[in-house]
């Protein structure tokens, strides 16, 4: 895959398995590619549901091997869990109480293209979008550099300079870490409405990347995972 077709494709399964390939494609970041595709059926589903959903984020984060749920989240399943039980339920919801389970307790790497299956609501096209909006472009890693390096860089000849994202470490420190702490509380929140704010504090800060300001002021969609965002919090 190019970078061309990385950034125009549709096909989330291609995406996915040249990520396997390149060994891209770590287990939280799958995890939350699952349900950010659930959340796009988030109307059609009960109360239920989007608890399962929103405890399968909470736990995205955590090995589900070395680091257990807490005792809150566990219980806030189950009792999603059995809830659901009591009534019938749909071939979507079906399929969604399934892929919660799945991100709660470990998605192997192939299962994550099984969300082709919430097409519609969801869309390949969709999905896609998603894949980039959690995995960036592949094709221009961010590197953390020290303030002095990104300036000799900066005044090599275009020919010479990298494709990577430069990120200053110092701007994390900006105003006694706010960058950080704006970005943690959005992460919280899942207040993605606030990243033109945080884009506006990183270019305060001096932070003139393009690619990263242009996704943060981009109105998305954004979900847990946001490479941009993740970048900022150390994910």
């Amino acid at each position: 895959m190019t970078e061309e077709e990385w950034c125009s494709s549709g096909d989330p399964a291609a995406m996915l398995a040249w990520l396997e390939r390149r060994l891209l494609a770590n287990q939280r970041k799958l995890r939350l590619f699952v349900c950010a595709c659930c959340r796009q059926a988030w109307d059609q589903l009960r109360p239920a549901l989007r608890d399962m959903v929103e405890v399968a984020e909470e736990a995205a984060d955590l090995d589900p091997w070395y680091r257990p749920a807490s005792a809150a989240l566990n219980s806030r399943f189950y009792g999603a869990l059995i809830e659901l039980h009591q009534t019938p339920l749909g071939e979507l919801e079906e399929e969604i109480r399934s892929l919660a389970a799945r991100v709660v307790f470990g998605v192997e790497k192939k299962s994550a293209s099984r969300t082709r299956a919430l097409c519609p609501p969801s869309t390949p096209k969709a999905q896609a979008d998603l894949l980039r909006e959690l995995f960036g472009n592949p094709f221009r890693q961010v590197r953390l550099v020290r303030a002095s390096l990104r300036h000799r860089v900066r005044h090599h000849s275009s020919a010479k300079k990298s494709k990577e994202i430069l990120f200053v470490r110092e701007w994390l420190g900006w105003r006694q870490g706010l960058i950080g702490q704006l970005a943690q509380a959005i992460h919280e929140e899942r207040a993605f409405e606030r990243l033109p704010i945080l884009a506006d504090a990183l270019e305060d800060a001096g932070c003139d990347e393009v690619e990263l300001l242009d996704h943060l002021r981009h109105p998305g969609p954004h979900v847990r995972g946001c490479w941009a965002l993740d970048l900022l919090l150390g994910k």
